[in-house]
Order: C-alpha cells, then sequence, then structure tokens
C-alpha cells in the first residue's frame, strides 16, 4: 500500500483493524504520522460532541447582534446569521483546539472569555457542585459563594471548568486545566492581561484578569478552598 493509499484510508476510516492497514503504519515515518495526526483529530472530534453549544451564550450573542440592527425588518436576519455564525465558531474552536497551553489559553479566552464575563451574575452556586463533581473535586464556601458563573469547556485533555469569580477589584476568570501540570507561577501573556497558572488537586488553575495583589489572594484562595470530594465529605 503506497503512502496515498494510506492516507485516503486513513480519512474514510482511522479506526480500521485491517491487517494491511496495520502493516502500512509501520511502513515509515511519514505514515506513523499521518496515522498519529489522524488520531488526535479524532479525539479532538470526539471531545467536541461532548460539549453541546451553549444555548445562553448564542442567545445573548443573537440579542446582542439583533439590538444593533438598523430596523425591526433587519431582525430575523441578524438573528440568523448569529445564529449559524455562533455555532460556526464554537464547533470550529472545540475542533481545532490548540495542543500548546499558552495557545490554547490565548484561543478559549478570546474565543468566549469576554462573552462570559459579561454575563456573569450572583447566584451561580447551584452549579458549582455539579460542574466540580465532574472532577471529583468540591469548592469550599469560602470559594462557592464567589463563583458568579461556571460550566464546563474543552480543555486539552478532554474537558475542564470554566469559572468567574467575583474579587475587591472586579470579576476574575479562572480556567480549571484537568490532568494539566504547569509550574506555579508560570505567566503566559493574553491581549495585555496576565494568565498565572495555579498548582491544584488533580490539575492547574489559571487566573486571568486581576492586580498582583489580588492574584496571589485568589491563587491561595483556590488552592485552600477546591479540594477533593473525598477531602471534604
Amino acid at each position: 500500500m503506497n503512502f496515498s493509499e494510506f492516507r485516503n484510508r486513513l480519512g474514510a476510516d482511522p479506526g480500521s483493524q485491517d491487517p494491511e492497514f496495520l502493516a502500512a503504519r509501520q511502513a515509515g515515518p511519514e505514515f506513523e504520522a499521518a496515522a498519529r495526526g489522524a488520531e488526535v483529530f479524532e479525539r479532538k472530534l470526539e471531545g467536541m460532541a461532548r460539549f453541546p453549544v451553549d444555548a445562553d451564550a448564542l442567545l445573548a450573542e443573537v440579542l446582542h447582534t439583533s439590538r444593533r440592527a438598523a430596523g425591526p425588518r433587519w431582525l430575523a436576519m441578524a438573528a440568523g446569521v448569529a445564529v449559524v455564525a455562533g455555532i460556526t465558531a464554537i464547533l470550529l474552536f472545540q475542533a481545532r483546539l490548540p495542543d500548546t497551553l499558552p495557545e490554547y489559553l490565548a484561543a478559549h479566552y478570546r474565543h468566549d472569555g469576554q462573552m462570559v464575563l459579561e454575563r456573569a451574575t450572583a447566584g451561580a452556586a447551584s452549579d458549582v457542585r455539579a460542574v466540580l463533581g465532574q472532577f471529583e473535586l468540591t469548592a469550599a464556601p469560602a470559594l462557592a459563594e464567589r463563583i458568579a458563573y461556571i460550566k464546563l469547556c474543552p480543555s486539552l485533555h478532554g474537558e475542564g471548568a470554566h469559572m468567574v469569580v467575583q474579587t475587591t477589584e472586579g470579576l476574575v476568570t479562572v480556567f480549571f486545566l484537568p490532568g494539566v501540570h504547569a509550574r506555579q507561577g508560570l505567566v503566559v501573556p493574553i491581549d495585555g492581561q496576565r494568565a498565572v497558572l495555579v498548582d491544584l488537586p488533580g490539575g492547574s488553575g489559571v487566573i486571568i484578569g486581576t492586580s498582583g495583589q489580588q492574584e496571589a489572594q485568589l491563587a491561595v484562595l483556590l488552592q485552600e478552598a477546591l479540594v477533593p470530594v473525598s477531602v471534604d465529605a
């Protein structure tokens, strides 16, 4: 089987267990590289399927676009365009999730960071246990009462959590990335802001959008209040 035929088979059925196909994978480095690339893409597609379109965020974008329309007759058209654009953006972001931490953080925050901040309101506590429970974590009241918004989101290794936390300086974005163990205090610049890594149980937290003093206080709060469920029980 030549490389061209192998790639065609790979695109049609990347999980094929056909002996000839499996043997071809060992025929050279380019065969193996193509197979690994297909596996990575398939995992991202599987991950995308686990994350339904955020209907609330999409509705917010629809209404925002509609309000800026020239007149009532454009309302339906603006809403329809916003829906299509919103769904496309969400699916493309999830299907093309970057592979490196800096690229992921920048892409994720640019994707919906500002929108989520604008939607965040007090009273998200009822969702905190459900979302964090997906990672066998819970938030002590000192943290849970300050979470204004929380949802599941695509992460580097499947799924993670996207939170908005209230501080004395205002709302701050916090990502929880399971399985990511970056150096404590690592700083990644994102569009003029700092994304600071915090070591947490089972992964890393990322704080975006606060000053150095509030950043340090929030890092301590996350480490003290975000704990495994078994410890809290």
